[in-house]
């Protein structure tokens, strides 16, 4: 290849490169997560939504604070005691967070991130006024760490 033909092509690469993280910001910056993206919870119609950075194999279950993550969305640290091994984190998660919201465990359900320390829980049939209010009195009881 000649230089001419170098710099066309890096000139390509660069042109591509630019418009990817301009998509990509435009994404981010509209749509109907925006409004929630400065709060790890959410309602919709009959659905409430919570994000998690959960810790795995740790000392003890708990809620560790809330975390912002790059991208600018805030999740709730939760640490587990279960390994993660065949789903067990995932069922401590879903078991903590029933016997400290007080709800069902059949009623929360784990709707992305299965396999990443990144999740979103899903609460249904439950009463999202009393949800609502513990998870804001939550926000603000913890600090945001990045």
């Amino acid at each position: 290849m000649n230089n001419k033909t170098q710099d066309r092509l890096a000139q390509a690469l660069r042109t591509n490169l630019l418009k990817r993280k301009n998509q990509q910001r435009s994404r981010i910056e509209s749509g109907p997560e925006v409004e929630h993206r400065n709060n790890f919870f959410h309602q919709t119609d009959q659905k409430f939504f919570v994000n998690i950075r959960l810790t795995p194999n740790s000392k003890q279950n708990g809620i560790q604070g809330l975390y912002i993550s790059a991208e600018a969305q805030i999740y709730l640290k939760i640490s587990v005691r279960a390994v993660p091994e065949n789903g067990q984190a995932n069922d401590a998660l879903i078991r903590f967070m029933a016997s400290e919201f007080c709800v069902p465990k059949t009623h929360i359900t784990i709707v992305k991130g299965e396999t990443s320390r990144f999740k979103t829980l899903l609460f249904s049939s439950v009463d999202f006024l009393i949800l609502n209010q513990k998870f804001t009195d939550l926000a603000k009881h913890h600090a945001i760490e990045h």
